[in-house]
């Protein structure tokens, strides 16, 4: 319900009315809840008309207890808005860490390239991939990569390439250092050189289609999974 609540009527004054609630009127706006009750009074002059509602009944018929418990609630409903006026603050501390956490958040996306039972062979495009909705807007910030069969000889090393989107195509290789495994490794984790992100090719958006390019296969090597990980810039 919008607050804060007006109230133009003094509830005070509603014991001593002569007559009845014809009726309520409730008007809520852009921040602001106002109720108005309208009485019957026999005696115009002296206590008047509110709500613009005058018919005629018999007088002297008392304030029904249903607006007195609507008084109550109301004034229950005040205290609990004082209250929460007091802790508001409080309140938007919490929702705006939560959204600068969210929004550097850091998304883990695993990418199988190749089945893990299948040599690892040299060449351009050895899977496509392209990225949802979710990472629209985000940066690339890591990137590695896992075999199933650990190379014999050879470093395997692989390429990320973005190839955009139909409307907006690109041509960026988005690592300048590439990824390596090396030899009777099957991660590069603890690889000798890390893959490093050319920070001018590292943004994408929904759509985009990234390309796997194996430089370098090793031998006796089997499988291959990338491992990306993308944040807000």
């Amino acid at each position: 319900m919008p607050f804060p609540y007006t109230f133009p009527i003094a509830w005070e004054n509603f014991p001593v009315a002569q007559g009845k609630i014809r009726s309520i009127y409730r008007h809520c706006g852009p921040g602001v809840f106002e109720m108005w009750f309208g009485f019957a009074s026999h005696t115009r002059t002296s206590f008047g008309q509110v709500g613009g509602i005058l018919p005629s009944f018999t007088p002297g018929e008392p304030i029904p207890k249903w607006a007195e418990e609507i008084k109550d609630v109301l004034f229950g409903h005040a205290k609990a808005l004082d209250e929460l006026n007091l802790r508001m603050p409080e309140l938007q501390y919490s929702i705006d860490r939560q959204r600068w956490v969210e929004y550097f958040r850091v998304y883990t996306y695993p990418w199988r390239v190749i089945d893990k039972d299948t040599d690892l062979t040299t060449g351009d495009g050895k899977d496509t991939e392209p990225l949802p909705s979710g990472f629209d807007g985000m940066i690339l910030i890591d990137a590695d990569a896992h075999v199933d069969t650990a190379s014999t000889s050879g470093t395997p090393t692989i390429q990320i390439h973005n190839l955009g989107t139909t409307a907006t195509p690109k041509t960026n290789d988005m690592l300048s250092t590439r990824i390596t495994i090396d030899i009777n490794e099957k991660n590069s984790y603890t690889a000798a050189t890390q893959p490093v992100i050319d920070t001018t090719k590292d943004d994408v958006v929904t759509g985009d289609i990234l390309r796997a390019d194996v430089d370098v296969a090793g031998v006796s090597t089997k499988g291959l999974v990338i491992i990306l990980r993308f944040r807000k810039p």
